[in-house]
């Protein structure tokens, strides 16, 4: 789940003597005028512009050259980028991602003795595309100071066995006593003998609802009205069964370790790992604001997101009965363009893009993240197109609204998110994804999630409520497994489906790795998607299957 981003350092305060007195504001006209406002802006090169080889290569020294001679000496480079990464490829360039700050209008001066092919965007940012309650958004003005002090609401969480569950994520939402239609949230975490305590102002607030968020073993729970004193109970996850519900309707009848075997599959996400399930996923190191940070140690999870969407591609399972990955197989490399506080803009999610299919050579990239369209991001998603890679993405979740970027990009697969009735227990988060319209229920029990966007651009849809997978290990959880629900579920189950497809396909390896090759990849995902009677809109071709 996205963070909060992370506070600016605030500059050191400036040394004076005890007999200065300090400045005062000037009482003539003479004073200074306030600093122009700045901004941060994202600028790189196109290269899809250009065929790979020589062209390319003499246009992005092109755009280099006038970049560094017109713009950067006049602005605050926050990051030069990456120009190359692990190693190159003859002839397919690198992309120079460049993260400034400085005066809008300025910099649009600038920009018009810039080369043709440099893009100038704000910073986007992108966040994981995980589902969050819509009923956990709070609406109160100033809420981020929080809901007050006063009174404490002391919780206790624990198992069905009343053992005291430490580390869980508590989140509480308060509604207005004066006005019920505000709404307020704060939250703490477990300790060891599983107690949190939230303070909050009774004479403005009242505890409505409670999520807890277990670091595994149990299910995200919902709590109604929790009272102070009071123990919130979770349920304990299933285990003992290597298929989930999701293998099943994707069309697995056995767990195969071979399945994927050969494919190349990148993940952009939060990191990976550590998880003995995923020992065999490599993480590449992490993107941020257009540099490149190689490396295990930087590659690893500084959330939990990019471990559980990995596990979905590729987890091998070291216990009985523990869930797999649907394409097993596989090889998983994985980037990281997310920080522990949230992160992530367009040039970092292009620059991983870039290197996973350019150095790495993977056949499918997993995005499980969404933002505003960027001309820079699609241009990696199409040059990765070029070289025959595959981006599948999640088309966001917010609650049937358009389909997201860059899931929406043509070259990309768009993917919705379905549940399955009666796979989650009552008061567990998943069970509160079912939808209200009856248009959205297909055959079998499947129901296209309430989280998730809906439209033309969905080439496929795939299981994403209540899917159990991979979390980092801890010194108290050595193999943790989770529940997640949300697009970001759907997209890499959609990729393994894919990988599956493609190590079973005999055309396939022998295509050179071009458009031609990508294109192969994407009819050959739409034409096994099996409908399950919903809309178009809702479910693109259909249910992808293996």
């Amino acid at each position: 789940m996205a963070r909060k981003s992370g506070k600016t350092p605030k500059p050191a305060p400036t040394r004076r003597s005890r007999a200065t007195p300090p400045p005062t504001a000037a009482a003539s006209d003479d004073a200074a005028p306030p600093p122009p406002p700045t901004q941060r802006f994202v600028v790189s090169n196109l290269m899809s512009l250009q065929p790979p080889g020589l062209a390319r290569n003499e246009a992005t020294e092109r755009f280099n050259l006038r970049l560094n001679k017109v713009l950067l000496d006049s602005v605050d480079v926050l990051s030069r980028g990456i120009r190359g990464a692990r190693h190159e490829v003859d002839g397919d360039g690198a992309r120079h991602v460049v993260v400034i700050e400085g005066n809008p209008d300025e910099i649009a001066e600038k920009a018009k003795e810039l080369t043709a092919d440099t893009v100038i965007e704000p910073l986007l940012p992108r966040v994981p595309a995980v589902a969050f309650p819509g009923f956990m958004l709070t609406n109160a003005p100033n809420a981020a100071q929080g809901p007050g002090t006063g009174a404490t609401l002391n919780l206790r969480i624990a198992g069905p066995d009343d053992t005291a569950v430490a580390g869980a994520t508590v989140i509480v939402r308060f509604n207005g006593i004066a006005n019920p239609t505000l709404s307020i949230s704060a939250g703490g975490i477990s300790k060891a003998n599983g107690s949190v305590a939230i303070t909050f102002d009774a004479m403005q607030w009242r505890p409505a609802m409670a999520v807890v968020e277990p670091h595994g073993r149990y299910w995200t729970s919902v709590h109604n009205n929790p009272q102070s004193g009071q123990t919130l109970v979770l349920r304990t996850l299933p285990t003992g069964n290597a298929l989930g519900w999701w293998h099943l309707v994707s069309g697995l009848s056995t767990n195969d370790p071979d399945a994927g075997r050969g494919i190349k599959v990148g993940v952009i996400d939060t990191g990976v790992g550590p998880h003995p399930a995923l020992a065999h996923a490599v993480p590449i190191g992490a993107f941020s604001d257009g540099s490149f940070l190689p490396g295990i140690a930087q590659g690893r999870d500084v959330q939990t997101h990019g471990t559980h969407v990995s596990g979905i591609v590729g987890a091998r399972p070291v216990n009985e009965g523990d869930f797999g990955g649907l394409a097993q197989g596989s090889d998983l490399f994985v980037a990281r363009v997310f920080s522990a506080d949230g992160g992530g803009n367009q040039g970092d999610v292009a620059n991983a893009i870039d290197v996973l299919s350019r150095d790495y050579g993977a056949d499918v990239i997993n995005m499980s993240l969404i933002g505003a369209a960027s001309a820079i991001e699609h241009d990696a998603v199409i040059v990765a197109w070029q070289r025959g890679t595959v981006c599948v993405c999640a088309s966001g979740n917010q609650s049937g609204s358009p389909v997201g970027f860059p899931a929406a990009y043509p070259e990309c697969v768009a993917v919705s998110a379905l549940g399955l009735v009666n796979t989650a227990p009552p008061d567990t988060m998943p069970a509160y994804n079912l939808p209200s319209q009856a248009d959205r229920y297909g055959l079998g029990g499947l129901f296209l999630a309430s989280f998730s966007n809906i439209g033309p651009q969905l080439l496929c849809t795939s299981p994403g409520n209540g899917i159990v997978s991979t979390i980092p290990a801890t010194n108290a959880e050595p193999a943790p497994y989770a529940d997640m629900s949300g697009t970001s579920m759907s997209s890499p189950m959609t990729a393994a489906v894919l990988a599956r497809l493609l190590a079973a396909d005999k055309t396939y390896g022998g295509l050179a790795r071009t458009a031609a090759r990508a294109a192969y990849a994407k009819q050959l995902l739409a034409l096994r998607a099996l409908s399950i009677g919903l809309n178009s809109l809702y479910q693109g071709n259909g249910l992808a299957r293996a």
